[in-house]
């Protein structure tokens, strides 16, 4: 079956999705607003239909990563980017994970049951915040990376910029990834040195 997305893109959605095929690292620099998160979502959903990778990991900040899964309200503005870019049909295709703060037993059991999952798309989506000192988050990622075939996105890349647990740890993942993708609507927010551990990711 080949990938149909709910909407057209816009040609520079189309420009940044055609660069980024057949590529194993990408550096999906736009400006905020101008819909990034759509190129490597369609780049994803494209090579599982095509059969060439499994799993999609979303590594995005505290303040924004729940907007990749979780509606906010019934209007089209507030649905998640997963609603805005799949059609209904892609979208019960696959199986999706939000990472949760705080680790109560129904999660755990949930987080277990979801890493069991074969045979499906699955996509995880947690906060890179979490990295500095969630042991079990981190345990987490690398089962989910190594279970198969994975596209790991970093979102708001310059948040792994200097030397840190996060910055240390979500490189780890990168050495487990198919495919590696960094997102940024600004590169350099503070310093052109804040481009070199996203960029090594």
């Amino acid at each position: 079956m080949t990938y149909a997305p709910r909407l057209p893109p816009y040609a520079h959605q189309r420009e940044a999705l055609d660069k980024m095929r057949g590529r194993e690292a990408f550096a999906c620099v736009m400006e905020t607003g101008t819909g990034k998160s759509r190129v490597p979502l369609d780049c994803w959903a494209e090579m599982v239909e095509a059969d060439q990778i499994d799993n999609l990991l979303i590594i995005a900040p505290a303040g924004g990563y729940r907007n990749w899964l979780v509606d906010k309200g019934d209007d089209e503005k507030d649905w998640s980017e997963f609603r805005k870019q799949y059609r209904p049909e892609f979208l019960e295709k696959i199986v999706s994970f939000l990472w949760k703060s705080g680790g109560s037993p129904k999660f755990k059991r949930e987080l277990k049951h979801f890493m069991g999952v074969a045979g499906r798309p699955r996509a995880f989506v947690v906060n890179v915040e979490a990295f500095s000192s969630v042991v079990d988050l981190r345990k987490a990622c690398v089962e989910f990376a190594v279970s198969g075939r994975t596209m790991v996105v970093v979102d708001e890349a310059t948040r792994i910029r200097g030397d840190s647990k996060r910055t240390e740890h979500v490189l780890k993942l990168s050495q487990y990834a198919k495919v590696r993708v960094i997102m940024s609507g600004l590169i350099t927010p503070k310093s052109p040195l804040d481009l070199f551990y996203p960029y090594m990711f």
